[in-house]
């Protein structure tokens, strides 16, 4: 009997599906050690997988302790960039209000030179207006001095005549009187030298009575001329003034 169970089993080992129960059977023996080498080495892996477990437990928190050390120095940035640009709206905002002064300044600058550019002809027509003025009022103030003078020289001419004859009035006057101091005449004569004389004398004064009046005609034509140069300089003095204004 023991005999031919050894022979069955040899025939079993002998037909392919010995050899693939073989090899389960191999399989099944190297798992099955292997399973017992596991379960006796077990303590020693867990040990390794804890020590690398807290490696990279202690790197994650390295890692973290640097992120969030990042995240802080991203935070003072952002705090440090928000603050800055703070700074550089106000350096804008004031930038921004002394362009628009300067602009306000040109501007006004330019609009004044507008102005004085209009003032600047208005005053050039005016100037020019004035200068005709005067040389028309200059051309009329020298044919008025012209005549003032003239007449001046006229009433200087009959002042001379006037006295001329009032010197020869005042000779014959004097030649009169001596006659009628000597006494050599006779009543009648005497009396008709006393009226040459009488007459004289009247005509001696009526005489000096025109010399006053042309002397004040001279001094009133003295005082027209005067007037005249004074008004010249003053209108001198405003030409001089305008053309400084101008």
């Amino acid at each position: 009997m023991k005999k031919l169970q050894l022979l069955a089993l040899s025939m079993l080992l002998s037909t392919p599906f010995a050899v693939t129960y073989t090899s389960y059977a191999a399989d099944a023996a190297d798992a099955t050690e292997t399973t017992q080498a596991a379960a006796s080495n077990k303590p020693k892996v867990a040990s390794k997988n804890d020590g690398r477990q807290a490696e990279r437990q202690a790197r994650r928190d390295d890692r973290r302790s640097e992120l969030t050390e990042q995240l802080k120095a991203i935070q003072a940035k952002k705090v440090a960039f928000m603050n800055s640009d703070a700074d550089l709206q106000a350096q804008k905002e004031e930038h921004g209000q002394t362009l628009r002064a300067q602009i306000k300044s040109v501007e006004d600058d330019i609009r004044d030179l507008n102005l004085s550019d209009v003032q600047s002809k208005e005053a050039r027509a005016a100037l020019l207006n004035l200068h005709q003025e005067r040389d028309t009022l200059r051309s009329r103030l020298e044919r008025h001095k012209y005549k003032l003078q003239a007449r001046k020289s006229l009433l200087m001419g009959h002042v001379d005549c006037m006295q001329n004859h009032i010197a020869d009035l005042q000779a014959k006057q004097d030649e009169l009187t001596a006659q009628l101091n000597g006494k050599a005449q006779d009543n009648a004569q005497v009396v008709s030298i006393q009226k040459d004389v009488d007459s004289i004398k009247k005509e001696i004064e009526t005489k000096q009575g025109n010399v006053i009046a042309l002397q004040a005609k001279v001094d009133a034509a003295q005082k027209a001329l005067d007037a005249l140069q004074d008004k010249k300089s003053d209108r001198k003095m405003q030409a001089v003034q305008n053309k400084r204004n101008s």
